[in-house]
């Protein structure tokens, strides 16, 4: 019941919208244009108001001319125009005139003889595409320039009021118009003319409006946006959201006295052309779109998807293409729109006939708001001369949409305190359980504990042996090829053999102490590390103990922590000793370096290699320790072609 009073209660709103609109633009009581002459002799502007200069004005194509009477009989081609109307409906010899060109416009108005010295006022409004308005021979008015060819005009869309003061009955208003940027040319509105405050009051009342109706519709578009942040999982605010603001920006740049051009005259008129067939273009799907997001099973994809394939051909068209070709192309898109509202009008009764969640309600404001749509369509066609009506239906359709969401609201908020209701009494009888729970997850928590205390204590038996392991593996290699060296000399060369023999006693004090400084690292983590001068003095105890030659370059390092350092020099010490252990190589070559926020190591020897290199303890730590700080450890090796260790981590 509800939503019917609602729908009746729109279909009213749209009856008084007509009407008003008709009774404001078709009154049959002001004094029409004949052959060019407005008699206004009787017309009292104080009490009956401002005229509009229907009729029959004088034109002359192709001509800016001022003295028309004495013009020469080739120029003075004495034709009428209707106004309000485009002059490419006018034919000359037969022949319909063409969107582009230039034509003079002129009319002669009579006014009452009590009139004179009294302040008028012509209310001007968009003229296509440019113009000068001359008040007896002196000019009054432009907007933008004109010009006899594309190049010397430029278009501008501009409203605007003239005040002037009649020192004779008669007034002769002049108007020189070109047009070379869009498909209709002329003027098309209707002009006012009436005292200076009506004038005045006309125009800021009709800038009142536009920008009320602007601004209702952006902020909807705003509100819905903002509702869609807050639940991104209902589209429909979306795409309401996204077809208020193309109507709203499409009515500041096309509405009754054009806002954007009222506030940034200079604005360009390209783009103010553009962004308003893009509105136009783009309504369609989005509208479409959120039509099938508050109802899905019933309007189908195949359809949605045609009416976005549609709008993006045509808007691409209108962003790539002149404006005298695209504002011809929009006539294209009139029969497209008219079969899709259509469509959309027989989903829509189709939706109210399955009794959707306020089927009627969204159905009735949907039939007004398309209704407004196709009076709009012919009213630029110049088939009727209501106006624009699109903003009075999508204002429309915009309060109904926020009743919806008001009502749904409200159910959600009902829905809220019943359910806060049943769960403080659940919360009542939950009080035990959770007082039994806390027991059982304490008791869990501290078998935990204990768990992780033994991990921790494993974790770090692990670490120790490593270390001890890199330590002693490296201190033992050279000590072995040491004696094995003072073996074979003590037959040959007995002093040499002493000196091998006290070198290998030098390197197993040098492991004592190796192993005792380790256990003080162990001990103290804040110890300060010189990773530079400790991998330097790596590489001299090897080459000087092993016999082998190390090459070496170590690029500067940003800062590292302890473990990084430690895990950088252990991995040395550890490829140094299996290099020289298995491969039995005599020359290495090292590089470590900081490259895109990474620490790379590498490290290259000429030893016997293998097809397959079997993971021992060392390698196995050294695995793990690079796992731990999100690094990467990988070994190459292939038979006579030496081993290459590379590990890479992230700073």
């Amino acid at each position: 019941m509800r939503e019917r009073l609602f729908s009746l209660f729109a279909l009213t709103i749209l009856f008084f919208s007509f009407v008003l609109s008709g009774c404001a633009v078709h009154s049959s009581s002001f004094p029409a244009v004949k052959n060019g002459v407005l008699d206004a002799s009787r017309w009292n502007f104080t009490t009956q108001g401002p005229i509009k200069l229907n009729g029959e004005w004088k034109f002359y194509w192709k001509q800016f001319t001022m003295d028309i009477p004495n013009a020469s009989p080739s120029q003075n081609q004495d034709h009428t125009i209707i106004v309000p109307s485009i002059w490419n409906s006018k034919k000359i010899n037969g022949i319909p005139l063409p969107g582009q060109g230039y034509a003079t416009y002129t009319i002669t108005v009579q006014f009452n003889p009590a009139e004179k010295n009294s302040t008028k006022a012509l209310y001007i409004p968009t003229i296509s595409s440019a113009y000068r308005l001359y008040i007896n021979g002196k000019l009054a008015a432009s907007a933008g320039t004109i010009g006899k060819t594309a190049q010397e005009m430029k278009p501008q869309s501009l409203s605007q009021v003239v005040y002037f003061q009649p020192k004779e009955e008669r007034v002769t208003l002049t108007f020189h118009i070109a047009n070379f940027v869009h498909k209709k040319g002329g003027i098309w509105k209707a002009i006012l003319l009436g005292n200076d405050k009506q004038i005045t009051d006309l125009k800021q009342k009709k800038l009142i409006f536009d920008a009320a109706l602007s601004s209702c519709l952006l902020i909807a578009g705003l509100y819905h946006f903002v509702l869609y942040l807050l639940r991104r999982t209902n589209k429909s605010p979306l795409y309401f959201g996204l077809f208020c603001l193309f109507i709203g920006i499409r009515s500041v740049i096309t509405g009754r006295d054009i806002l954007l051009t009222t506030l940034f005259p200079n604005f360009d008129w390209e783009i103010s052309l553009k962004a308003e067939y893009l509105g136009f273009y783009l309504a369609l799907p989005i509208f479409v779109m959120f039509l099938h997001s508050m109802y899905p099973e019933d309007f189908p994809h195949p359809f949605i998807r045609l009416t976005q394939i549609l709008g993006g051909a045509f808007s691409l068209l209108t962003l790539t293409t002149t404006s005298v070709f695209h504002s011809t192309a929009i006539t294209w898109f009139y029969p497209v729109m008219l079969a899709c509202i259509s469509y959309i009008l027989f989903l829509l009764f189709l939706v109210a006939l399955r009794k959707r969640e306020f089927a009627l309600l969204n159905v009735s404001v949907a039939v007004i708001f398309f209704l407004t749509a196709i009076n709009d369509i012919l009213y630029y066609n110049q088939i009727v001369k209501i106006g624009n009506l699109t903003p009075f239906g999508l204002f429309l359709f915009v309060f109904v949409q926020s009743f919806t969401i008001l009502v749904k609201s409200a159910r959600a908020f009902a829905n809220v305190e019943r359910m806060s209701i049943q769960l403080k009494n659940l919360n009542n009888t939950l009080e035990e359980k959770v007082r039994e729970r806390t027991q059982k997850l304490e008791h869990s928590l501290q078998e935990m504990a204990a768990a992780r205390s033994e991990m921790s204590a494993l974790a770090e038996r692990n670490r120790i042996a490593g270390e001890i392991h890199d330590i002693v593996g490296h201190t033992l290699t050279p000590i072995i090829v040491q004696i094995e060296a003072g073996k074979r000399l003590i037959g040959k060369n007995l002093p040499l053999a002493i000196e091998k023999l006290e070198l290998a006693q030098e390197l197993v004090r040098n492991g004592l102490n190796e192993i005792r400084r380790t256990v003080r690292m162990i001990k103290e983590d804040t110890l300060i590390f010189d990773l530079l001068a400790e991998l330097k003095e790596l590489i001299h105890v090897t080459e000087k103990h092993a016999g082998i030659e190390i090459e070496y370059t170590i690029f500067p390092l940003p800062d590292l922590n302890l473990s990084q350092k430690k895990f950088l020099y252990h991995a040395l010490q550890e490829g140094l000793t299996n290099g020289i252990r298995h491969g039995k190589s005599t020359h290495f070559t090292f590089i470590l370096k900081e490259e895109n926020e990474t620490i790379v190591f590498l490290l290259k020897d000429n030893g016997q290699g293998c097809e397959n290199i079997t993971y021992g303890f060392g390698l196995k730590t050294m695995e793990s320790r690079a796992a731990e700080i999100n690094g990467t450890l990988s070994v190459i090796s292939q038979p006579n072609q030496g081993c290459q260790l590379t590990i890479s981590f992230p700073l």
